[in-house]
């Protein structure tokens, strides 16, 4: 909850006093004033989970990129934007975003639905969440807490610039470990909740870590020396999570003797194509997750028709986001890159941040080969160089194009490849219809089963959960027939 944060000049005990009976306030009302555990426990779960949305929306601010050896619950792994480098300032009263940081905020929604998920079918048998949801006492403990947090980020992480020092997994991590325990505890307690005092012992036990997850914040902040489980416990702190500073791309001091932009049309057409598989295979799942704590929660209160209107926006509303985000990334990503010849190096120049990419000497490019999957090329009569770069640990795969003159990049950057290879092979189109059809008819088909009177539930779950695994199949399938 709210964290009240004291003079910097007062003795450090005194600084935790006003933290500790800010805890301890939830289970004196349960105890004395006799207030409903069932509503004090489902609002350490709804901070929790704003928490971690919020903490989402910080991340975008965080000035220091993660460390390359972080691996843990906030991590996130071949994300379209995650190597990005640059900024973009969209308002002047706030600090620039990142964004490479994209991928961790919109990561973190699927935590939080995961969470939501896991807690829901937790407690759904021990709390009745539609009854604790309509009382008015709630939503006012629930606006407070909201409040609360939102003045904290305002004074502290931006007020006192802490995203300066941070990377988006210090900022995220926290509350993710937060997560995670809080699920571990209500497994283990989850009984307890059955009986009025058992409720009163499990929100004592919740209550008593969660003082100790903030004294564990409040040490590791102050103290050098502190054990391995207390550090977890805090999650990593600046020191832990950013790196100190961000490498530079070498790049030459003389001119470019040659540049060659990718190709605009073509890289909007393949952000599209990108877009919707993968809206498919990410998106719809994260909708099943949010449909299943909705049945759980409220579902009882709307009528069939309402329920299936509200899935079936829910189905629309992921796909056309989802859709926009993977495409969008993709746009920003690839749709202002120019690749220069600077002396005997390659070097691939964004002008949308205005900033070097990266650079690789022309000699260490090799194993170059044109990318003949990507649909929006055939379309445009453009190519896709891939290759890879460096030696040892510092080799990478990269990209160069689409370019509408791919002879002209041969030569200007001495890819080894010959010229004839710039050819595509004849698209097999039976197959590639077919190819498209399956999960289009799959797709379609279960949008109408679900829309009958009296939809089986199996229709929903094999929507959200099976047809990601069928886009998965033929995006395979759609590579053989391409080589």
């Amino acid at each position: 909850m709210f964290r009240p944060h004291p003079p910097e000049t007062a003795p450090p005990l005194v600084r935790f006093i006003p933290l500790f009976f800010a805890n301890c306030i939830p289970l004196v009302g349960v105890i004395w004033l006799h207030w409903e555990a069932d509503i004090l426990i489902l609002l350490y779960i709804v901070e929790l989970l704003f928490l971690l949305l919020l903490a989402g929306v910080k991340s975008l601010f965080a000035a220091h990129p993660p460390k390359e050896t972080e691996s843990d619950l906030a991590t996130v792994s071949n994300a379209t934007l995650s190597d990005t480098r640059g900024s973009v300032t969209v308002v002047s009263w706030l600090p620039p975003i990142y964004p490479r940081n994209v991928p961790y905020a919109f990561g973190i929604t699927r935590r939080i639905l995961w969470l939501a998920l896991v807690l829901t079918i937790i407690l759904s048998t021990v709390i009745e969440p539609l009854q604790v949801l309509q009382q008015p006492v709630f939503w006012a403990a629930v606006v407070a807490l909201v409040s609360g947090h939102l003045v904290e980020t305002v004074t502290q992480y931006f007020g006192h610039a802490e995203y300066e020092q941070l990377s988006p997994y210090g900022v995220l991590e926290p509350p993710a470990r937060q997560g995670f325990l809080l699920v571990m505890l209500l497994l283990v307690l989850g009984v307890l909740l059955e009986t009025e005092i058992g409720s009163i012992v499990a929100l004592s036990i919740l209550v008593s870590v969660k003082i100790l997850s903030d004294w564990a914040v409040y040490h590791v902040d102050r103290s050098t020396s502190v054990s391995r489980f207390t550090r977890w416990l805090a999650g990593p702190g600046e020191r832990d999570t950013a790196d100190s500073r961000t490498a530079q791309v070498p790049v030459p001091s003389e001119e470019p003797t040659a540049r060659i932009q990718a190709d605009q049309r073509t890289v909007l057409l393949s952000s599209v194509f990108r877009s919707i598989p993968k809206s498919l295979q990410k998106h719809l799942p994260l909708a099943g997750m949010a449909w299943i704590v909705f049945l759980i929660t409220v579902g009882q209160a709307f009528s069939a028709l309402q329920f299936q209107l509200i899935t079936f926006g829910l189905i629309v509303g992921a796909f056309v986001f989802g859709t926009i985000i993977e495409a969008g990334s993709w746009y920003v990503r690839y749709g202002g890159m120019e690749y220069q010849r600077r002396g005997d190096r390659v070097v691939a120049y964004d002008r949308f941040f205005e900033m070097p990419q990266w650079s690789t000497p022309l000699n260490e490019i090799r194993n170059v080969e044109v990318a003949s999957g990507r649909l929006a090329d055939r379309f445009t009569d453009a190519r896709t160089f891939s290759m890879t770069s460096g030696w040892d640990d510092n080799d990478a795969d990269r990209i160069i194009g689409p370019t509408t003159n791919p002879k002209k990049a041969i030569e200007t950057f001495s890819l080894p490849i010959p010229t004839a290879a710039v050819d595509f092979e004849p698209l097999r189109r039976g197959y590639a219809v077919i190819v498209v059809l399956i999960p289009t008819a799959v797709f379609l088909g279960t949008l109408v089963m679900i829309g009958l009177p009296s939809p089986p539930i199996q229709a929903f779950l094999f929507l959200f959960f099976m047809l990601p695994v069928v886009v998965t199949l033929s995006q395979s399938l759609w590579k053989g027939i391409c080589e």
